[in-house]
């Protein structure tokens, strides 16, 4: 098994918390988190990856143990940050993975900088048109920061092949409490303002400007 690092890259931006492994000199893979999330999320798929492959997942702004501002979670800003942790870690020609609604700030990223990313996948990804959020759950969000049970549940509806069954099992139901704790960490803006950010953000006029290799995943 590959064994991975946890370092903080100071940017351009922000402090970025990161999860690394593979070899210094591998193919670079960053990987981006979805809603609620932090780089834990992709720890067992960079664990079953190659030595070769470089795989990089940050915590994102607001999330972990990355700096947490009360402000520049609309996706444009996301994408920023994004850009200046390549420019941290000095990547080129980089191959580049997003889940949920990181895959808005995926997308914006590879359309302010078109050259820099090799290829493109987007799993379970946020629409190239954003998503509305109704207003009952903006008060739900803001709920969530205070009350662990319902932010439990939301957490199992991501995965409910392994937190909505009759029997979760121990390394499962393990997974899920120490992805709760991640969450409730977030920064309190983060809750409602990654939302309302993703709202705003439409690129569907633009969708035919991706033309680098994109695999969309689905499940």
């Amino acid at each position: 098994m590959v064994q991975q690092q946890r370092l903080n890259i100071e940017t351009a931006r922000l402090r970025v918390h990161c999860r690394i492994s593979g070899d210094s000199d591998g193919v670079p893979l960053v990987l981006l988190h979805g809603s609620y999330g932090t780089g834990r999320w992709w720890e067992q798929f960079m664990a079953a990856l190659p030595a070769e492959i470089l795989a990089i997942a940050p915590d994102q702004r607001g999330c972990g143990q990355s700096d947490k501002p009360e402000a520049g979670y609309e996706v444009a800003s996301l994408a920023a940050d994004v850009a200046a942790l390549v420019d941290a870690l000095d990547l080129a020609d980089f191959h580049l993975m997003a889940h949920s609604n990181a895959g808005a700030v995926a997308m914006e990223y590879v359309f302010t900088h078109p050259e820099r990313a090799a290829t493109l996948t987007l799993v379970d990804t946020a629409p190239v048109e954003g998503v509305f959020t109704p207003i009952d759950t903006y008060l739900l969000l803001e709920e969530m920061k205070t009350d662990r049970q319902l932010l439990t549940e939301a957490m199992t509806l991501l995965a409910p092949s392994l937190w909505r069954t009759p029997e979760v099992s121990p390394a499962n139901r393990r997974l899920l409490d120490e992805l709760v704790d991640d969450a409730q960490q977030m920064a309190p803006a983060a809750f409602t303002e990654i939302a309302r950010g993703l709202a705003q953000w439409n690129r569907f006029a633009d969708a035919r400007q991706l033309t680098l290799p994109t695999l969309l995943v689905g499940g």
